[in-house]
């Protein structure tokens, strides 16, 4: 709903969603923030079936049978979930809004609940009805038109807009009308009344976004804009809506104009990408035309490829981007918005640019959105929170969490992944990576070993990464690592640095024992503390964590990857135990392959292989089985000793 459309922001706030016997959920309330609402918790929990009985508040999405929740008393009848939404309204919006009624509390809270196919007003609070008459004999009454009631009344010698005596004005009509005419009305609270004040709703999963496309055809674009969402889209979004006089019929005579149009709709598109994608200052979108297409390119350091053979994640953003950018400079605001897990495929970096993005969006809009990634979730604001999971009853239960929570509760840690510090802190053990790659690997490891605890535990004693006594931290580098572990050292706390083994890490890690030799501490224990990835009990000749994952998972990745962006290149194989991604990159750049195993593309790459991981067991895969579980064994033997170690000083 535009700014125009709701009378500024005269819109209704969702405040509350009750919800009974829809899907996995038996009876549960969620509270809504009037900004910004987080959905957190385990796989299956219901956070997708929370987002979608708030969205059935649009007429438009008919209960279904599937939506009933099954073994519940209305699962084989004919009724349907119980589904009420509670709105805030301020004082001025209702009484705009509902008709004879004074506002005695602000603000006024309007109880719609879900019919089958709309939804009707079952409670208004904080309103009184208005008296008609304020003098029970004198009063004047104005008739906006002249229906057939009012030319009746005229001819019986009554003018309505002048003042007359109620008493004989009643001795006119019939005891049934006296009633209507003289009795304080009801409060109008119709549905219909209302629903012009409430917020659109959008509800969006990624799979439903509409990607930026290369080309498109400039005849049909130039009749039907909207019908080319993204490309419209970056248009709106560069101010110039007016597509016919960017585009103009002559295409061979005007051929220099229109380029200059689309040149500068793309520099000013640009403008505002790159206020959001902080992962290059060089980014930009161009646009270009060859009199029958529109070409759309995005350009990087100097370099022009098609959207499509971008990464995952930078096409995600960016098609996330356009949408609701363009939206916003509209003036757009008052919606409702919903986001099912929201920027998945993208790098930690560039989700932490997505949360920008819509906290941006929600100081206009209300966004409810869905997350498994702490790195979505603003942990600083814990009351936008809401804990969702799955009771003994396999019943869906929502809770919001508080800052006490994040040191008590285990579930509520490991959802929201710790600041770096609380980690620490809370934690007994921590383990410090390099990056967030080598945290996903680390992290699908520790829950597949957990998962498979009886087939692997006879082989180590058993204790793995990620449960409460241990926390992983991604640095976000290899001297940010270094810089950890001293502040870990000075304040007491059980740590191990794990590092890939190249050139300039070598000599950090260098840097480290010469600074922990000054501190006193013995050769054995620096030993300890530092972990390199091709140690003789891990995997020698590995240079980084990526050359642990099995070797086939891995290039059969790199190459999907090839595959998505059109390249007819294909990875056969890498030689010898370590330095994967060097290589990897080298092969690239020789056959001129645009693009390399960095940031976006080399995490995309690690998730799918993390993924494969997933869905089979560790005991079926040697390499994993033969690298890991070592891995993990090594670590849990130093932290232990070093534990034994500060017990007995």
């Amino acid at each position: 709903m535009s700014a125009d459309e709701s009378g500024g922001s005269k819109v209704a706030t969702l405040r509350k969603v009750e919800i009974e016997n829809f899907r996995s959920i038996g009876d549960e309330s969620i509270s809504l923030e009037s900004d910004l609402t987080v959905l957190v918790g385990p796989n299956e929990g219901g956070k997708t079936n929370t987002l979608q009985a708030i969205s059935k508040l649009d007429g438009g999405r008919d209960l279904e049978n599937s939506d009933k929740k099954i073994n519940s008393e209305i699962y084989e009848s004919d009724e349907i979930p119980d589904l009420v939404y509670i709105f805030i309204m301020d004082r001025g919006t209702a009484e705009e809004c509902l008709d004879n009624c004074e506002v005695v509390e602000d603000p006024v809270e309007i109880k719609l609940k879900r019919e089958k196919r709309s939804a009707k007003v079952v409670e208004v609070s904080n309103v009184k009805p208005l008296p008609r008459f304020e003098n029970p004999n004198s009063k004047k009454i104005k008739v906006p038109r002249k229906d057939g009631s009012q030319k009746e009344t005229q001819s019986k010698g009554f003018t309505l807009t002048e003042e007359y005596n109620v008493s004989k004005f009643k001795e006119r009509f019939k005891d049934d009308d006296k009633v209507n005419l003289i009795e304080d009305p009801e409060p109008d609270i119709s549905y219909y009344k209302i629903e012009d004040y409430l917020p659109e709703v959008f509800y969006l999963r990624s799979e439903d976004m509409g990607s930026l496309k290369h080309t498109y055809p400039m005849d049909d674009f130039r009749r039907n804009p909207e019908d080319y969402q993204p490309l419209y889209n970056i248009f709106k979004l560069a101010g110039r809506e007016d597509v016919k006089q960017v585009i103009r019929r002559d295409y061979e005579e005007n051929y220099g104009d229109i380029k200059r149009s689309l040149e500068d709709i793309g520099d000013r598109a640009t403008e505002e990408l790159r206020k959001r994608w902080r992962q290059s200052e060089e980014i930009s979108l161009v646009l270009d035309h060859d009199r029958k297409n529109i070409r759309v390119y995005v350009q990087e350091d100097g370099q022009s490829m098609e959207p499509g053979r971008r990464s995952e994640g930078f096409r995600w953003f960016l098609t996330f981007f356009i949408n609701f950018a363009s939206e916003m400079k509209g003036d757009t605001e008052g919606n409702l918005i919903l986001l099912d897990e929201p920027g998945l495929v993208l790098h930690p970096k560039g989700q932490k640019d997505l949360t920008e993005l819509i906290s941006e969006i929600a100081e206009s809009n209300q966004i409810v959105y869905a997350t498994p990634s702490p790195f979505l979730i603003p942990k600083k604001e814990t009351s936008k929170i809401r804990i969702v999971e799955r009771n003994a009853g396999e019943d869906t239960q929502i809770r919001k969490t508080g800052k006490n929570d994040l040191r008590k509760d285990e579930l509520v840690r490991s959802i929201l992944g710790m600041d770096m510090l609380d980690s620490y802190l809370v934690s007994d053990r921590t383990i410090v990576v390099e990056g967030p790659t080598d945290e996903k690997i680390l992290y699908t490891i520790a829950e597949k070993m957990m998962e498979e605890k009886s087939e692997v535990s006879e082989e180590i004693e058993f204790n793995p990464f990620r449960r409460s006594k241990t926390a992983i931290v991604n640095s976000g580098g290899a001297g940010k690592s270094s810089n950890i572990g001293k502040f870990l050292e000075k304040n007491g706390l059980n740590y191990v640095l794990l590092f890939d083994y190249e050139g300039g890490t070598r000599d950090i890690m260098e840097d480290y024992k010469n600074w922990a030799e000054k501190r006193g501490m013995s050769s054995q224990e620096r030993n300890r503390r530092i972990l390199p990835v091709n140690d003789e009990k891990v995997k020698e000749g590995a240079v980084t964590i990526e050359d642990l994952l099995p070797k086939d998972l891995f290039l059969e990745s790199v190459n999907e990857l090839l595959r998505k962006s059109d390249s007819p290149f294909e990875l056969r194989e890498v030689e010898g135990e370590g330095n994967w991604i060097s290589q990897i990159n080298g092969k690239l750049e020789k056959h001129s392959i645009p693009f390399r195993l960095e940031g976006e593309r080399k995490f995309e790459v690690v998730q799918k292989v993390c993924e494969r991981i997933e869905s089979e067991k560790i005991t079926k895969n040697g390499e994993v089985k033969d690298k890991f579980v070592p891995l993990v064994g090594l670590v849990n033997r130093l932290m232990e000793k070093l534990e034994d170690q500060n017990e007995k000083s």
